[in-house]
């Protein structure tokens, strides 16, 4: 008799699995590896979900929005009801559960229902917010038993945990190479090339924790014509409806994940700032580095990330305090005036090796299916 194919459900509080990296790249995997796909999604905005055509979902949540007070309430309605489904699933149910919220009612439903799961840890939510200290105390405590149940609890590096768990898994916030080859076309299909303008990127989640009045202040402190903006992404606050409004920026709207990478090779630097008041920005470990590696662009962000030492001490990035806009204005300027110093960086980011996250995601689903397998 033939043993049936493996068969993993995505876990995942968005709707959107087109235009959420993350999770594309753990599907993509699967799919290499001959695994069907299901997932259990909470559809925020009431908006029709965009899923690639060869996965399954299931709306386990409607509504909530992305920002307001509402959405508190919502994680713990989002949380029981994965956790009621999870004790319905058959014995030995694999689940890929993407960021605390979605792993947490998976782990407890394990206890009661055998499972396998992975934990694919993007961001620690007990340093996302500023929480009180009991609060924050409880959260860790929560994260702790989360990843040890895990049969993999998967992090973007190493500085996201501290701790020697034997489970635990680093990979990278790399593009996968279908994107990276998608983008390269891209490129050449739509002709994107360098302005004579210095020219910046600003792209992703387009809220205020991210400098964008920072920016759009040093922007407005350069002589007209200095800088070129180029703005992707969902606009989420009043600074980027300010930033966008420039005379100097092109809107570009909400791009998939290719055309993003594409529009690398039309700017000169990135700009990734993270306010530094929020713990896990010090430790900011994003995929536009990643982008920025594989696209040769240097990168502008904030002193206070730690985790762009490396990147400064080689030359491959540029910063500045968060909320000196003064000093980011004085650094385009020079920027502008001096291209020798851009090019300097570019050549030095361009020497760095690139790879894309496939082969890591391929060995960590090849463990997880084997590992399944056993169990039924």
């Amino acid at each position: 008799m033939t043993a049936p194919s493996p068969r993993f459900t995505i876990v995942s509080s968005v709707s959107d699995l087109q235009d959420c990296p993350d999770v594309a790249k753990c599907i993509a995997a699967a799919h290499r590896a001959g695994v069907s796909v299901s997932a259990w999604l909470w559809n925020r905005n009431n908006c029709a979900p965009r899923v690639p055509s060869n996965v399954s979902a299931t709306i386990m949540l409607s509504g909530g929005g992305e920002h307001n007070r509402r959405l508190l309430t919502m994680y713990v309605r989002w949380m029981s009801k994965v956790f009621w489904r999870a004790l319905r699933e058959q014995p030995g149910a694999t689940f890929i559960c993407h960021r605390f919220e979605s792993a947490l009612p998976i782990a407890i439903a394990s206890l009661f229902r055998r499972s396998v799961y992975l934990f694919y840890n993007t961001d620690n939510v007990s340093t996302s917010y500023r929480w009180p200290r009991i609060i924050k105390s409880v959260l860790v405590a929560a994260e702790r038993l989360t990843a040890r149940r895990a049969i993999l609890h998967v992090v973007p590096g190493r500085s996201r945990w501290p701790y020697p768990d034997a489970n635990l898994r680093i990979i990278p916030n790399s593009p996968s190479q279908a994107t990276i080859d998608a983008a390269r076309k891209l490129r050449l299909l739509r002709d994107y090339k360098l302005s004579s303008r210095l020219t910046l990127y600003v792209n992703g989640w387009l809220v205020e924790t991210r400098g964008l009045r920072t920016l759009t202040r040093a922007i407005e402190c350069c002589q007209a014509g200095t800088v070129q903006l180029l703005v992707a992404g969902k606009i989420g606050c009043e600074d980027a409806k300010k930033l966008i409004a420039l005379p100097c920026a092109e809107y570009l709207g909400e791009l998939t994940a290719e055309e993003s990478l594409a529009t690398y090779y039309r700017a000169h630097l990135a700009f990734t700032f993270y306010d530094p008041q929020i713990e896990i920005n010090r430790i900011a470990e994003p995929n536009k580095w990643g982008d920025c590696v594989v696209t040769g662009t240097p990168f502008i962000t904030n002193t206070e990330v730690q985790t762009a030492k490396s990147y400064l001490e080689n030359e491959q990035c540029l910063a500045v305090a968060y909320s000196d806009h003064e000093s980011l204005a004085r650094l385009l300027s020079d920027l502008s005036s001096h291209p020798e110093q851009w090019r300097k960086l570019k050549q030095s980011i361009e020497r760095v090796p690139t790879e894309s996250c496939d082969h890591a995601w391929n060995s960590v689903v090849a463990l997880i299916a084997h590992h399944s397998s056993h169990q039924e």
